[in-house]
């Protein structure tokens, strides 16, 4: 399935205005819209993003069309902005990632299957990480080092 870019931009900014927009701002949340950028190892990721200063967290989604990689690809994290940062400590990512369905995994249009994953994102937000996004407590995830370090 192939779409203009410009395409992926608006199907993402209308899902996620759909599906985050409203209750995150009723958090204090502050949308900051959809980017396009790339990376030296992904040449085209779209990124959403909400930001909570007083709670020190941000929200950030991020979506790799098909063809960029080996499939499509799509990440909702909660960050912490103003991490206390340790040294000593090389694995942490200051970061959460929310669980869901795979969009690889969704039919549909790209709108479809935006809005199945983002929905079923929102509601596990909803209900298991609000203290997180009240900025009350962290839990960051660890980078796997896989022997590396």
């Amino acid at each position: 399935m192939i779409f203009s870019r410009d395409k992926y931009k608006k199907d993402i900014d209308e899902s996620v205005r759909r599906n985050l927009a409203v209750w995150l701002s009723s958090l204090e949340y502050e949308y900051k819209g959809v980017t396009k950028k790339s990376s030296k190892t992904i040449s085209l990721i779209y990124s959403a993003s909400f930001v909570n200063k007083k709670a020190q967290r941000s929200v950030e989604l991020t979506y790799i069309p098909v063809g960029v990689g080996k499939r499509e690809v799509l990440i909702l994290s909660i960050k912490h902005t103003a991490p206390e940062v340790n040294e000593f400590d090389y694995t942490s990512t200051y970061c959460m990632t929310v669980p869901g369905p795979e969009i690889y995994e969704q039919e549909g249009e790209l709108s479809q299957k935006l809005d199945s994953c983002l929905s079923y994102r929102a509601e596990i937000m909803k209900s298991d990480f609000l203290p997180i996004l009240n900025g009350k407590v962290f839990e960051t995830e660890h980078f796997d080092w896989q022997g590396l370090k």
